[in-house]
């Protein structure tokens, strides 16, 4: 406990997140630089079953089912094959095209 301004209130410290960055040095999480912005410039693209990239992420038809998006970069260096294998392991998981509620995310590995 701490006195601040007249009254004892307790003494919260925050706790330091440590990380490995990129090059294999400890990052603590005040120096990680997450920008919003950034995510939100990068073009999402979403791709179909077949591994061909659709256009924007946003689902194109009704008859298209939901679509698995990633971004452009992402997408593209994934390649065809890639791209298939990830959206049939999103179909997998969530069948019903028409299902409402939250969405199901699955990992792209």
């Amino acid at each position: 406990m701490k006195t601040m301004f007249g009254k004892r209130v307790p003494n919260c410290v925050k706790k330091e997140a440590v990380q490995l960055g990129p090059d294999g040095n400890l990052v603590f999480e005040d120096d990680l630089d997450e920008n919003l912005k950034k995510w939100f410039k990068e073009k999402w693209v979403r791709f179909g079953p077949d591994g061909k990239i659709r256009g924007d992420c946003a689902r194109g038809s009704k008859s298209e089912g939901k679509p698995k998006c990633l971004p452009q970069k992402k997408a593209q260096s994934l390649g065809k094959k890639g791209r298939k294998t990830a959206a049939n392991r999103k179909r997998k998981q969530d069948p019903d095209k028409n299902r409402r509620g939250k969405a199901k995310n699955v990992k792209t590995k």
